[in-house]
Formats: structure tokens, C-alpha cells, sequence
């Protein structure tokens, strides 16, 4: 890597974790080039040599998680589905990676999923939760049992806005409970009804 290559990488890290810094105090919607170039002590030429715009800039962040997610859901989309996991204590190894994940994305998670921005980014982290549900349904070998009363694809969107629920819950404040507690809940709530959660039988 050429000097020139580090240096445009470091102006690149710099952009981000001024947005990512910014964002502790203000929300994306309200956040500036301006706000950017003055913070990071850059010129407005040096931002648009890395970014056309600022929604450019979000683009690319969303589309570096989305990757993520997708990676972490290729490598482990296998271990999944399996009953026994939850009856044993067990958490799918999908869950912890994607919790991991998170955690060590947590500000930008944060950011993006405000809902002050884009509700678009939430869609396309819904929709990748529901290929997981997907395939890891394609690739179970127990039966399936038909639930008349409840359209597959209502089910999907049911599970996919509790995991994402609880991912944007925990991301208010991290601190409340660890990543291996969050995992836990997050198993808990694929197969536990909201009333077993509350206590009930």
C-alpha cells in the first residue's frame, strides 16, 4: 500500500468516526457535510474526493453492515432451527455472531436504526432476517408443520421485527445487559410466546 493509499484510508476512518461522533449528540437527518468537514478539520474538497454526498456516505456505511450480516448468515446459516439447542441452553451460533456483531458496531447500528433516518435500512436488515428464517426452514430435515391460521409470511415478518425489536432495545443501552444475555433473549424469543415471557403458561 502506497503512502498515498494510507493517507486517503486515514481521511476515510476520519469522516467516518466524526459522523459516528456526531451522532452521540445529534441525529442523522440533521447532520451536515458542513457538520463533518468542520469536525474532522478537513475541507469540503477532501470529503467529496471520498463521497459524493452525504447519503452516499450512509450508503456505503449500510451496505458495510448489510455485507456483515450476510457473511456472518453464509458461514452459519446451518446450525439452525434445531429445537434442541433451546431445550439444552444452547444459543445458535448465528445469534451470537450477529450479536457480537452489533456490539462491536453498536454506534453506527445506532445511527443507522434511529428513527429519525431512513426506515429503508431497517427494512433491509428485516428482510435478511427472513432469508435466515428461510433458509434455515430449506435447510431443517424435521417437518414442518402447517399452521393454517398463520401465512408463512406473516410469521417471518413476526419474527424477523421481534429479533430486530430487541436489537434496537439493547442498542439504547448497551450497558443494561451483556451481549450473551441479549443472545439468550433473542433465542428465548423464537421460541417462547410473549405471555411464556411474561411468566405465563
Amino acid at each position: 500500500m502506497t503512502k498515498h493509499d494510507e493517507q486517503k484510508n486515514r481521511t476515510n476512518d476520519m469522516i467516518i468516526n466524526t459522523l459516528l461522533s456526531l451522532g452521540d449528540t445529534k441525529p442523522l437527518s440533521k447532520i451536515s457535510v458542513s457538520d463533518i468537514t468542520k469536525h474532522a478539520k478537513i475541507n469540503r474538497g477532501t470529503f467529496y474526493l471520498h463521497y459524493e454526498s452525504k447519503e452516499d456516505l450512509v450508503a456505503y456505511l449500510e451496505s458495510k453492515l448489510l455485507d456483515g450480516i450476510h457473511q456472518i448468515i453464509d458461514q452459519n446459516i446451518e446450525m439452525t432451527m434445531d429445537r434442541s439447542f433451546f431445550l439444552e441452553g444452547k444459543i445458535y451460533p448465528v445469534i451470537i455472531l450477529l450479536i457480537e456483531f452489533i456490539f462491536d458496531n453498536q454506534k453506527l447500528f445506532k445511527l443507522l436504526l434511529n428513527s429519525n433516518t431512513s426506515i429503508l435500512f431497517r427494512d433491509s436488515v428485516k428482510v435478511l432476517l427472513q432469508d435466515i428464517i428461510k433458509q434455515s426452514l430449506q435447510l431443517s430435515r424435521q417437518i414442518k408443520k402447517e399452521v393454517p391460521d398463520i401465512p408463512d409470511s406473516y410469521a417471518f415478518d413476526i419474527i424477523s421485527t421481534t429479533i430486530l425489536a430487541i436489537s434496537m432495545k439493547w442498542l439504547e443501552n448497551t450497558d443494561e445487559i451483556t451481549p450473551d444475555k441479549v443472545a439468550r433473549l433473542m433465542m428465548s424469543s423464537l421460541f417462547l410466546s410473549p405471555y411464556q415471557m411474561l411468566g405465563f403458561d
